[in-house]
């Protein structure tokens, strides 16, 4: 049992098991030319690079550099 865990039980809470997942999933899948990613973050070291959505609070040039991190 992990020092959280621990701490956790000292105050008489239980955590639940995780349920199994429902499905298969992928971090990438590239079908021809075509590269979609799932659950990836550009993060750099503990910090998240980039926040927003490309052509709104992050430039195009932003958001490639993003999805590079991701990969």
């Amino acid at each position: 049992m992990s020092e959280i865990e621990q701490r956790i039980a000292k105050l008489g809470h239980n955590l639940p098991v995780a349920p199994p997942p429902v499905g298969f999933y992928l971090p990438v899948l590239r079908t021809g030319n075509t590269v979609v990613t799932s659950g990836q973050l550009p993060f750099v070291g503990k910090e998240l690079a980039f926040k927003g959505k490309v052509g709104g609070e992050v430039t195009i040039e932003e958001g490639q550099h993003a999805a590079r991190l991701c990969l």
